[in-house]
């Protein structure tokens, strides 16, 4: 980052570390003209790290999976899908993934949503992988084991899938985001879901 940059951009970042709601900085007109989409998402992610407080008692599974599928829910409806958390009845094994997308009552796509680091992350592909619907989807969202969620989400799309389609002989359409990416900019789900506005 150039000196003039990080000038312009160290008061903005300071401004947002103040807001309580992420939500809001994500709709911060400073940060949609400011930054491309990757650049936000890194610094939300680093936003959530610094606002973010340990629930005693909890796992990460029970402190994160709501933020989470609020998080779908909300980018479901920007694309005109909706989203459903209950998991699918009709996995082959009885995995239980996070949760469904519909349109219009129909399932579109399977989704497991994970804030665990890369191995649990291979076994909810595995989830994925076996469900005999054609497009899943893999939500990685920030927790204190992943901090970089974009990181790992390269980390798995291009070492562990590519080996577990192989292995399996699978060749399903598996969608890798992060929970950060997918509130920034929607449109990418909807276009590797292929469903029209």
């Amino acid at each position: 980052m150039k000196r003039e940059e990080h000038d312009s951009v160290f008061p903005l970042f300071l401004d947002l570390l103040k807001i309580k709601k992420l939500e809001d900085a994500i709709a911060d007109p400073r940060i949609v003209g400011a930054w491309s989409p990757d650049q936000r998402e890194k610094v939300l992610e680093t936003l959530l790290a610094l606002s973010q407080q340990r629930l005693e008692g909890t796992s990460e599974r029970e402190e994160h999976e709501p933020r989470m599928c609020a998080a779908m829910r909300d980018v479901a409806k920007a694309i005109g899908l909706e989203w459903d958390d209950e998991s699918p009845s009709d996995h082959p094994y009885g995995a239980q993934l996070d949760g469904s997308l519909l349109r219009k009552g129909k399932r579109v796509a399977v989704v497991e949503l994970e804030t665990e680091e890369r191995k649990p992350i291979s076994g909810a592909l595995l989830d994925l992988l076996t469900h005999p619907e054609p497009r899943k989807i893999l939500v990685i969202g920030r927790s204190k084991v992943v901090k970089s969620p974009s990181d790992l989400k390269e980390k798995i799309a291009l070492q562990v899938l590519p080996v577990l389609q192989a292995l399996l002989k699978v060749p399903a359409m598996i969608g890798a985001f992060t929970e950060w990416q997918l509130m920034l900019t929607p449109e990418v789900l909807r276009q590797f879901l292929e469903v029209e506005h």
